[in-house]
This record gives C-alpha cells, sequence and structure tokens, in this order.
C-alpha cells in the first residue's frame, strides 16, 4: 500500500549481483497506477511493483444540509369541510405525522427534490360537532421539522323563520348548497314576498331562492361575498335587486328568468360573472358592468330581448365566452371608456350591438 503517489517502492525478492545486465526498466505511469517493471536478463526475475493512491480514487460522500420549506403553516376550514394544500419543498427525504381522523393528507412521505415543490393536498371531513377542532401535521426532514395548524369552525346551525310572506336568514359562514326543490321552506316558497339575509352569512347556496316566485324584496349584508348558483332563479316578481360591494362572484344562472327584473347595477367588487347568470331576464332593459369585472360566461344575457344600454367601465374589454349577448335587441348600444371602442369591436362586442364611447 503507497502512501506516497510519487514514490515507488519496489519490492525485490531475487535480484543477483549481477545487476550489471540488467538491460531494460520500464516504467510506466497510468492515470494514478504507476507499475515498475525491471527486466533482469540474467536471472530471469521480472518484479512488478504497483501503487495507487487510495486518497484519491475513494469518494467521500458531500455533507448535505438538511431543508424543509412550507408555503403555510395554518390552514382556516368551514365546518363543511374541504380541501387545502400545501406545497413542500426539501432536499431529503420528508415524513408528516397527525393523530386527526377526519384531517387527511394526499401523501405522508416523500423523497428529497430541493427544486421541485410537493402539493401535500389536506382533506377534512364536515365537523358535525358544535365545537371549534384543531389538528396539527407534523412535518419532519432530517433534523428538521415543521407543523401545520388546521383549524375548523364549529358546525352552524342556520336558523331561519317564515312570518307574514318575510323569510329571514341568519348564520355565521356559507349557507348550504341545496337540490333543486329541496329547500326547507321550499313549500311555501309560493307565498315568500321578502328575504332578509342577517349580517354574518357569507355566501347564498344553490338553489337558495329558486321558484320564489312571489318574491319583491331582498336584502343582502355586506358579509356575503358570493352569490350561488340560481339562488334567485326564476323569482319572476323580482324587479330589482341591489348587491352589495363584498360581491365577488355571480354564479350560474343566479337571477336566470328573472322576468320582471328591470335594471341591475353589478358593484365593482364582482371579478366574473357566471354563465347564464342573467338569461332570459325579459324585462332587463340597462346593466352596468363595473372596471372590475374581466370574464363573462357564456350566456349570461342570453334573450334579455329589452336590453337596450350595457355600461361597461373596464378599459380592456372583459373577456366574452359564447353567445354572452346572444338573443339581445338589435339596438342595443355598449357604452365603453373612451379610447377603448376600437378594443371592445376587435374582441368582438361589437358583433351584439353598437359599440361608443362614454
Amino acid at each position: 500500500m503507497c502512501k506516497d503517489q510519487d514514490k515507488i517502492n519496489l519490492t525485490q525478492t531475487r535480484i543477483e549481483e549481477s545487476a550489471q545486465y540488467i538491460n531494460q526498466i520500464i516504467i510506466i505511469m497510468t492515470n494514478n497506477v504507476m507499475i515498475a517493471a525491471v527486466a533482469a536478463c540474467m536471472t530471469g526475475i521480472l518484479m512488478f511493483s504497483a501503487c495507487q493512491d487510495d486518497e484519491k480514487n475513494s469518494t467521500v460522500e458531500p455533507t448535505v444540509e438538511p431543508k424543509l420549506v412550507l408555503s403555510k403553516k395554518s390552514i382556516s376550514v368551514s365546518s363543511a369541510g374541504g380541501n387545502d394544500t400545501v406545497f413542500l419543498t426539501s432536499n431529503v427525504d420528508w415524513t408528516a405525522t397527525g393523530t386527526e381522523t377526519w384531517c387527511g393528507l394526499s401523501q405522508t412521505a416523500g423523497d428529497g427534490n430541493a427544486d421541485q415543490a410537493v402539493a401535500v393536498v389536506f382533506t377534512v371531513k364536515a365537523n358535525s360537532t358544535e365545537a371549534v377542532r384543531t389538528a396539527n401535521v407534523t412535518f419532519s426532514a432530517g433534523e428538521l421539522s415543521e407543523t401545520v395548524k388546521v383549524e375548523q369552525k364549529a358546525f352552524a346551525k342556520f336558523s331561519w323563520t317564515l312570518n307574514s310572506g318575510v323569510l329571514t336568514i341568519s348564520g355565521d359562514e356559507a349557507m348550504p348548497d341545496y337540490e333543486y326543490q329541496d329547500t326547507p321552506w321550499y313549500s311555501q316558497s309560493a307565498s315568500i314576498t321578502t328575504v332578509i339575509i342577517e349580517n354574518g352569512v357569507t355566501s347564498l347556496g344553490q338553489n337558495a331562492f329558486n321558484e320564489c316566485s312571489a318574491l319583491t324584496s331582498v336584502t343582502i349584508p355586506n358579509s356575503v361575498t358570493s352569490i350561488g348558483d340560481a339562488a334567485f332563479g326564476n323569482c319572476s316578481s323580482l324587479a330589482e335587486i341591489a348587491i352589495p360591494n363584498s360581491v365577488t362572484s355571480i354564479g350560474f344562472a343566479s337571477f336566470g328568468l328573472c322576468s320582471n327584473l328591470t335594471s341591475v347595477t353589478i358593484p365593482n367588487s364582482v371579478t366574473s360573472i357566471g354563465q347564464s347568470a342573467f338569461m332570459r331576464c325579459s324585462s332587463l332593459t340597462s346593466v352596468t358592468i363595473p372596471n372590475s369585472v374581466t370574464s363573462i360566461g357564456n350566456m349570461a344575457f342570453w334573450e334579455c330581448r329589452a336590453l337596450t344600454s350595457v355600461t361597461c367601465l373596464n378599459p380592456t374589454p372583459p373577456t366574452l365566452e359564447l353567445g354572452v349577448f346572444s338573443g339581445i335587441s338589435n339596438s342595443c348600444t355598449f357604452y365603453v371608456p373612451a379610447g377603448s371602442v376600437s378594443a371592445y369591436e376587435a374582441a368582438g362586442w361589437g358583433s351584439y350591438g353598437t359599440v361608443v364611447a362614454i
């Protein structure tokens, strides 16, 4: 075994005194291996000595500093349950542990790859208790650990009363979504003339007031952020509605078939108008679309035959999906910001009527 690659240790087992007859010495160096061959003609002895630098040949594993990064360390979930995602980045193998059966993970272990984040989906079951519940999920990578706290709201029992045609809804989070004709007040829906949503309710559920044919007045508080699919569908007596500035989305057919609705002003908080949101509102004559709206869904104003005035305040034309204004009056005028007329025409608005500057 050699300790110095620059030295050759020749082990000579037998060399006769007639070393003067050695006629050839061949020294060959290949990489870090040096072979010395000595040919002794008189004695016929050939000796080899090989030396390899063990230090050069040996592989030293580099020290890996563990890394563990989470995109968030807390999750808040409604009593209805749902999904949320935490993105994890680690350069070493990792594991996740938790003890609550109501909080599941899409994966509980993975290989380290610092160049690619892993999406870990938290699936939280509905909370049927009247107590807030929490779960702690710990992610470990080497000597590092991080904990995500999951907090779920207590089950909120919605209360409702119906007196003399006035339906009052109370609660402190989103209303449930209902199947068609499956609301608890549906059997009395034809007698409902007024709907009052009390502050605290955050979302109007799917089909919540569908087919309340006598409904003429609706009060929506600023706690509401979304109006669900067909929430006011086929409320044929509803002539007007004030949508608060807290609402950000109007769902599929939210006001579809409200045949007595004459005008609507959409607040500046709304970013998208859902598919068929106002379809067949046959008395609708004007609508104002704020500059916050960036997209309008398929057939949103389909067959609003009385619609003659649409004001859109966004300098950049909102994206129109299929048939947004199909079936409206041929004399409809679209009022848009000065300097944006050509952009609106190029975006297809002109195919439904005349585009003019405000």
